[in-house]
């Protein structure tokens, strides 16, 4: 039977290894080289890639190997490293850019590249440890006023924080200009795409600012009232229109604004609880939304759908207020719990949790801040420390 395998040509070979399950395609890659080489080709694994969870794109790498990495998300097959801690407590928040990790540290952001390296013998990743990211340098936007929430896009940190200011900085020449009294109060939430940035403050403000030519100046467009305290907020990826998280108390927590004029369009949902406000929001779409919040629930708003409700959601396993949620545009959700230090995997295609992950120790009692993965790895910011966990 391997002598008739082998005489096959190539595209048909790689159309039966197709149907074949993992198992199976272990097996036959022990036959001999050449199938070997062929059940290991992109062509065959793409199929398989598109189910997987955790779709962030790996460049460099064969998709079999990204589906090997995916499988141990989906196991919880990693492990757990402390890259960075700090000597006393921040509410530091992380992005992820261009193979460049961004995290804040009080008044400062810290840059890192991120690292990883194939293994010649097998064409594995390398286990990294914590050498997968290096120092590469730091910006302070204003001293002593530390950073609430910031944005990179383009090459342009776009920095929100204490006393309302709105600092810009261009990465390639370290230059940082500061809007100084952009709000009235602390900036709470900041986005930012193409030449224009949103951003809301404590005292309730909404407002739209456009950048210049040269990215040396910004003005404001417009300037609205959101009649609660801004959360977070996001730009729809069609730049057509943002969405607003607010705290719930006098108006409705989740709605979504004109992006060129700043007019209200519409909230998403009809009730919510008091109080029940989202502190962070995800677009993995042009028309899909990922909410969560003080609600204690993960919520996907699809507007082709409907408007008035979410079209999911996951309730977290412990009742607390979840602090931070990311996506991979696929099917994978991570989110940052309220205690211990807890992050949690979720399969949209499923209705619980599929895996959770402790930070921090066993009788560490703080928040996670802010989550990002890449890949081979899931980053967790916490009051005392930068964790991590590699599935590689």
């Amino acid at each position: 039977m391997p002598h008739v395998l082998v005489s096959l040509p190539d595209e048909l070979l790689v159309g039966i290894f197709k149907f074949l399950d993992v198992v199976s395609l272990a097996q036959v890659c022990l036959v001999c080289r050449k199938l070997n080489a062929i059940a290991s080709c992109n062509a065959v694994w793409l199929p398989r890639n598109e189910k997987v969870l955790n779709k962030t794109l790996l460049p460099g790498n064969s998709v079999k190997e990204q589906c090997r990495l995916s499988k141990k998300w989906t196991k919880g097959l990693g492990y757990c490293l402390k890259l960075q801690g700090y000597p006393r407590s921040f509410m530091p928040w992380i992005e992820i850019s261009h193979q460049k990790l961004y995290i804040t540290q009080g008044d400062t952001v810290q840059k890192y590249l991120l690292k990883n390296e194939v293994n010649s013998s097998n064409c594995q990743l390398k286990r990294m440890g914590r050498s997968v990211i290096k120092h590469e340098g730091m910006f302070t936007p204003r001293h002593g006023d530390d950073v609430y929430q910031f944005r990179v896009h383009n090459n342009v940190l776009v920095c929100g924080g204490w006393n309302g200011y709105l600092s810009w900085t261009d990465l390639n020449s370290g230059k940082t200009r500061i809007k100084t009294k952009s709000h009235e109060s602390d900036v709470h939430a900041v986005d930012f795409r193409d030449n224009v940035i949103v951003s809301g403050s404590r005292k309730e403000d909404l407002k739209i600012w456009r950048f210049n030519d040269d990215f040396t100046n910004v003005s404001e467009c417009s300037s609205t009232n959101a009649m609660d305290r801004v959360l977070s907020l996001r730009i729809n990826p069609k730049f057509s229109s943002f969405v607003s998280g607010t705290s719930g108390i006098r108006a409705h927590p989740l709605r979504v604004w004109d992006l060129s004029r700043g007019e209200f369009l519409h909230q998403l949902g009809k009730n919510h609880r008091l109080g029940g406000g989202p502190l962070d929001l995800e677009y993995t779409g042009p028309h899909t939304l990922v909410s969560a919040g003080y609600d204690t629930y993960i919520k996907l708003w699809d507007s082709r759908l409907s408007n008035s409700h979410c079209v999911r959601s996951w309730e977290e396993p412990h009742d607390n207020t979840i602090y931070c949620v990311t996506t991979d545009c696929g099917h994978m959700i991570v989110s940052g719990s309220c205690r211990h230090g807890v992050v949690r995997l979720w399969d949209m295609r499923m209705t619980k949790c599929l895996q959770s992950f402790y930070f921090g120790g066993r009788h560490v009692n703080s928040p996670v801040y802010s989550v990002q993965t890449t890949r081979t790895h899931l980053f967790a910011a916490l009051a005392k420390g930068l964790f991590a966990i590699e599935f590689t």
